[in-house]
């Protein structure tokens, strides 16, 4: 009677065990997909950012180059 009782313990035991590790894992994968999103958003971010500077670069370019030309007149 004894034994049934402790292998019943170590089975809900191995059960309880069983479950938390599945809801880890569960929770992980949710946190590995949010991370994916987030480097994505970061890589966009990134590209948006060098198209600004290539948009502010041209833009003082064509600053100097019209003050250059004011000042040759």
């Amino acid at each position: 009677m004894l034994d049934r009782a402790i292998v019943g313990l170590v089975l809900v035991a191995l059960l309880f065990g069983l479950t938390c590790f599945c809801m880890g894992a569960i929770k992980l994968r949710g946190l590995e997909q949010r991370v994916d999103l987030l480097n994505k958003q970061v890589e966009e971010v990134q590209k948006q950012t060098r198209i600004a500077r290539q948009d502010v670069d041209f833009i003082i370019r064509l600053t100097n180059d019209k003050l250059a030309g004011a000042e040759n007149d």
